[in-house]
């Protein structure tokens, strides 16, 4: 029972800490992207 509660855990936390890096790369790819943008109207 024990075992089986700590894949549970370790599976949970892993598809969690995914889902979380997911949206962490969206975030810094919008910003990355619109840095990139901006950057490209400064020097214009």
């Amino acid at each position: 029972m024990t075992e089986y509660l700590i894949f549970a855990a370790i599976a949970f936390g892993v598809s969690g800490a995914s889902f979380c890096f997911g949206l962490f790369c969206d975030r810094i790819a919008t910003d990355i992207e619109a840095a990139c943008r901006g950057g490209e109207h400064e020097s214009e």
